[in-house]
């Protein structure tokens, strides 16, 4: 990212990761790792874009409206609209590289505004799939589209029935009204407020880069899986036997404790996570659209 810096965090490394053990542990460890199954996290981190592709459009299957989706007339409700287009934002916010710009600033995307529009219904078991795209980019504003089409007559004679738009923004530093602006490729706002680069959205590559350890290894894949090792000490000690890779770790690392292995796999996945790898991407994450 050219002429944007990672702040610093505030809390310790140590602290983040143990928050973040606690976070998976009060949903539920399955449960959460689900919702990031759907939200198109495995994906991202076994083969992460190298580039943000703010012109990709993803297609998000439903695949059917579940029963517990409707109201008692069999019509899928608005408050499960809302809630299965938020699916469909995060798989585009993966598939398209916006993640990066998350994992570099250690913030997610803020909800400004949300708009909806509704053309049809949809009834309990009727097929759809979800059509995701970035509409339009302000400045810090990026309006994303969730389009919700009905798949009655299969896909050659499909029908618009809901339109969601999430407006998004990257609240860099809140305290100082830092944001990410899109337009630029730069934080914007504040006292400190970076000036436009003379090129109009086209940074330079001597930017900050992700990194990549392979084709499908990647930082954030290796740190998942540190993370995951971790938490498999916490399970009952029947487990551990069926499963005897916590305890081979715990020799390998002397009389380190089950939580104090969860603490030291997650810093040390946080850190992969984090620094760059030995081969860098092949362009600047911050290359948002193209000339013209």
């Amino acid at each position: 990212l050219a002429g944007a810096e990672a702040p610093q965090a505030a809390r310790s490394l140590l602290a983040e990761a143990a928050r973040g053990v606690v976070y998976m542990a009060r949903r539920g460890l399955f449960h959460y790792l689900r919702i990031q199954w759907r939200d198109g996290l495995f994906r991202f981190l076994l083969d992460a874009p190298t580039a943000v592709d703010l012109e990709r459009v993803v297609v998000v299957p439903g695949p059917r409206v579940a029963f517990a989706q409707t109201d008692y007339n069999r019509h899928f409700t608005v408050r499960e609209i809302v809630r299965d287009s938020e699916r469909g934002f995060y798989n585009l916010v993966h598939a398209s590289g916006l993640a990066h710009l998350e994992h570099y600033f250690r913030v997610m995307f803020f909800a400004s505004r949300l708009e909806a529009r509704f053309d049809a219904e949809l009834l309990e078991g009727e097929a759809y799939e979800m059509r995701c795209r970035v509409a339009e980019i302000t400045g810090p504003l990026v309006d994303v589209e969730v389009a919700f089409h009905s798949l009655r007559g299969g896909r050659d004679d499909d029908a618009a029935a809901f339109r969601v738009v999430w407006r998004l923004m990257l609240v860099v530093d809140p305290r100082r009204k830092r944001m990410y602006d899109f337009e630029r490729g730069e934080l914007a706002g504040g006292a400190a407020a970076v000036a436009p680069p003379a090129v109009a959205r086209r940074a330079s590559s001597r930017g900050r880069k992700f990194a990549r350890r392979g084709r499908h290894v990647t930082s954030a894949s290796v740190a998942l899986v540190l993370v995951l090792v971790g938490a498999y000490a916490l399970v009952p000690v029947g487990v551990r036997l069926a499963l005897p890779l916590p305890e081979m770790v715990a020799d390998a690392l002397a009389d380190l404790s089950p939580r104090e292995a969860v603490v030291a796999f997650a810093c040390l996945g946080v850190w992969l996570r984090t620094h760059p790898g030995r081969r860098p991407l092949r362009s600047s994450v911050d290359v948002l659209l193209p000339l013209g």
